[in-house]
């Protein structure tokens, strides 16, 4: 029974992460700045230098960063936070977040 329970828990798992984006990998430090860990995080999601900061706003346990990317002027958002991780680095695409 238990190896059963197991075996379905980690199907239920990987069921569950399977919609989960592709990580960014970045060096991440709690001491740098939000702005600084997302845009590190949008350059290596994106594969351009071509990436600047336009905004940022304190949240629950950290701070979300909005960015520009490209010469098209993109907009992104980016959550870093406090403990120096990175999440939701997406492109913006609802004007309610410009």
């Amino acid at each position: 029974m238990r190896v059963t329970l197991t075996l379905a828990g980690g199907i239920a798992a990987a069921f569950l992460l399977s919609g989960c984006e592709e990580p960014t990998v970045v060096s991440l430090s709690p001491t740098m700045p939000p702005e600084q860990i997302c845009l590190n995080a949008v350059k290596a999601r994106t594969g351009t230098s071509e990436v600047e900061v336009t905004g940022s706003d304190l949240i629950l346990n950290g701070s979300a960063v909005l960015l520009s990317v490209g010469n098209q002027a993109t907009p992104w958002r980016c959550i870093a936070y406090d403990n120096g991780t990175v999440g939701q680095i997406t492109p913006v695409t609802d004007d309610a977040y410009i």
